[in-house]
């Protein structure tokens, strides 16, 4: 039989017929994790890995990637479940309220962590209503300008846009997009205001700007590596703490001089508040071993995830208490809010 986490053996069912007190009481000394009475066997049923963004995006196949190979780990059917809406709120929402029994989990990135600054309802409470379980690691978003604009780098930007002010405009695929927090977090920093213009998704944005529709936009590099690759679109600057591999001649922010506006678009893994530690930890430690697979970290990194960034449920929790604040922080400075 095949080895899972913590020496335990993998089996079809993941059978432990033990009273989960004793199992609990087991759990710090064995290392696994098990279920509630009524959950005497986990899993044996079908998990769903919900995604709060429409099919076809980058965070629909990376989750695609992860529930394949976890469902081969675990021996039992796990799908990914797409509710996009308000911003991803509907699908994060959803998890929030699921029964929290293990079979319903949530994949997302940090909108995560921007949405509660931006919306006026309270769609979701990001620490009271979920459980921190995997953080994949992330990348950089790129400030990548139109041909036309004749910017070559950064300084080139700040110098026309304090030169030029409100009449430098960029695309956000929609308005208290994470792109819009971060661009308004670096104009705080260099005392520039650009315009963010917003648009229905990624996509649209980027071709915003291919046709000069707009002079920026903000994006996370694995959308846009094509599109800078072939020319129709400059990278100037990244947000990340080192420079991406793929764009090993672009300077970060820091590399540029501006500090305290770091940040990177991480993709995670959560689940609703009440699922038991145990069952946490079995799935959490599960795809924390997946992560080490030379062949998955080599998809994941070209769908824009260095997974070396990334760690498990106490990574992931410190992640969420930093950017927290953060956002809330950048959304009361901008003035940003969203009914």
């Amino acid at each position: 039989m095949r080895r899972g986490v913590a020496g335990y053996r993998w089996t079809g069912l993941f059978r432990k017929t033990v009273r989960y007190a004793l199992v609990a009481a087991q759990s710090m000394v064995l290392g696994f994790s098990g279920v509630s009475q009524a959950q005497a066997e986990y899993p044996e049923r079908l998990i769903k890995i919900v995604v709060p963004f429409a099919p076809g995006g980058p965070t629909d196949s990376v989750a695609r990637l992860v529930s394949a190979r976890l469902s081969e780990k675990l021996e039992q059917s796990v799908i990914v479940e797409n509710r996009p809406g308000a911003g991803a709120n509907i699908g994060i929402s959803h998890v929030a309220k699921a029964e929290p029994d293990g079979y319903t989990f949530l994949f997302t990135t940090n909108v995560f962590t921007g949405n509660p600054a931006v919306y006026k309802r309270h769609f979701y409470d990001p620490v009271n209503d979920f459980v921190p379980m995997v953080d994949f690691g992330g990348s950089p978003n790129v400030i990548a300008a139109y041909p036309g604009t004749g910017f070559k780098t950064l300084d080139d930007l700040v110098r026309f846009a304090k030169e030029n002010p409100g009449k430098v405009n960029y695309a956000t695929p929609g308005v208290g997009s994470l792109s819009e927090l971060g661009q308004a977090l670096l104009d705080s920093k260099v005392g520039i205001e650009l315009v963010p213009v917003p648009y229905n998704g990624g996509n649209p944005a980027a071709l915003a700007a291919v046709t000069g529709e707009v002079q920026l936009v903000i994006a996370n590099v694995a959308s846009i590596m094509q599109l800078m690759r072939v020319g129709k679109l400059v990278p100037l600057a990244q947000t990340g703490p080192k420079r991406w591999p793929d764009l090993a001649d672009v300077k970060t922010l820091e590399e540029y001089g501006i500090h305290g506006s770091t940040y990177v678009t991480y993709f995670s893994m959560l689940a609703p508040a009440g699922t038991p530690q145990p069952i946490v930890d079995l799935v959490s430690n599960g795809v924390l071993d997946l992560l080490k697979d030379p062949g998955l970290k080599q998809q994941l990194f070209q769908a824009g995830i260095d997974t070396d960034d990334g760690g498990g449920q106490d990574h992931l929790r410190a992640r969420i208490a930093q950017e927290l604040p953060m956002w809330a922080d950048v959304a009361k400075q901008i003035g940003v809010s969203i009914d």
